[in-house]
């Protein structure tokens, strides 16, 4: 399994990137190996998107477009700079979780507002994974197989998409999950995105002021059920559709 990480980052954050590339693991900034690359982490490349100009949804075209086109990767763990990861494991966690999910997006973070009902039930039930139901597409901390990133960056690229969206919605939106969610929406006639039991990182930003999505009247994002503990004892490898 390869995997590439796109960090969508706002450079009014001074040193948000520094401190979520220590947490995930060993860096070498500037990798010569790595054109394009930010850095990389544990032999895994990292590539940043800036949404200072244009929000989110730059931030994200950005990130995964380097992630696809400067590497080969399976698949792209997405995150938001001000993401905050357990002390260790997330991007073993991430690979396993690529490889039980070959087709699906999965989100690795949800609110209780967002999932909170649907994340309870699938621990009820021993389930590792829980299918989202409606518009939840958080992008915190996603993982996407390469193939759906592809075509999203094909799909984004339209010049009618902006107008489509604008039918939809009175206005196209400007954070990239909504996009994300028309996209998965477009191609499959249904959203393709699972979510993990329980919310593997947190949200850093204390207050919504400063977010991707230029929205000052945000909730304020705080994970749910997020997972204590070792999160490589969870064996993703187990969905309930298998």
């Amino acid at each position: 399994m390869r995997l590439a990480v796109a960090i969508m980052h706002d450079r009014r954050r001074e040193g948000a990137v520094d401190a979520l590339l220590h947490r995930l693991g060993d860096v070498q900034r500037d990798p010569q190996h790595l054109p394009h690359a930010t850095a990389d982490v544990d032999g895994r490349p990292v590539y940043l998107g800036d949404g200072t100009r244009c929000g989110s949804c730059s931030a994200m075209h950005t990130a995964l477009a380097l992630a696809v086109t400067c590497t080969q990767p399976d698949a792209v763990l997405l995150l938001e700079d001000d993401a905050v990861p357990p002390p260790a494991g997330l991007l073993q966690a991430a690979e396993a979780i690529a490889e039980a999910n070959p087709m699906h997006a999965v989100s690795l973070f949800a609110t209780e507002r967002q999932a909170g009902r649907l994340m309870d039930a699938a621990q009820r039930r021993g389930h590792n994974y829980a299918q989202v139901l409606g518009r939840i597409v958080p992008t915190l901390a996603m993982v996407i197989p390469a193939p759906l990133v592809r075509g999203y960056l094909r799909w984004a690229c339209n010049p009618w998409v902006d107008h489509e969206l604008r039918l939809r919605f009175a206005a196209a939106p400007r954070a990239g999950d909504a996009r994300l969610h028309v996209y998965f929406e477009e191609i499959s006639g249904e959203l393709p995105t699972r979510l993990t039991a329980w919310s593997l990182v947190e949200h850093g930003m204390p207050h919504p002021q400063q977010s991707l999505e230029r929205d000052d009247h945000a909730e304020v994002r705080r994970a749910y059920a997020l997972r204590q503990g070792d999160i490589l004892s969870v064996d993703w490898s187990v969905t309930p559709w298998d």
